[in-house]
């Protein structure tokens, strides 16, 4: 029995990576994930949209995200705890960004 204990954690880590073809969705992570997309400013409101569609919105490191807006992006992000989850897009802390390319795709 003990040895399924320590199975199961490892594969709730797997299941919850994210890609561009995961369809995981980081409302239920409660540890560093990374997602790609593309990042974009609206009235003030960061948004990633992922190549499948999905849109999250985004806090924290708001200077950098300034920086890479507009360009395809991957972030290192926490699910916030307040996000319900059947409001809207979902809300995520990033926690860091890099520049995958110039523009989105």
């Amino acid at each position: 029995m003990r040895g399924a204990c320590r199975i199961v954690p490892i594969l709730l880590l797997c299941s919850l990576s994210f890609s561009q073809q995961s369809n995981s969705t980081p409302a239920t992570v409660s540890t560093a994930a990374k997602l790609t997309g593309c990042l974009m400013n609206m009235n003030g409101t960061f948004y990633l949209t992922t190549a499948d569609g999905e849109r999250f919105i985004l806090n924290g490191k708001h200077n950098t995200m300034f920086s890479h807006n507009g360009q395809q992006v991957e972030i290192t992000v926490k699910s916030d705890k307040d996000s319900s989850p059947h409001a809207g897009p979902k809300k995520l802390t990033v926690t860091h960004i890099e520049m995958v390319a110039q523009v989105c795709q």
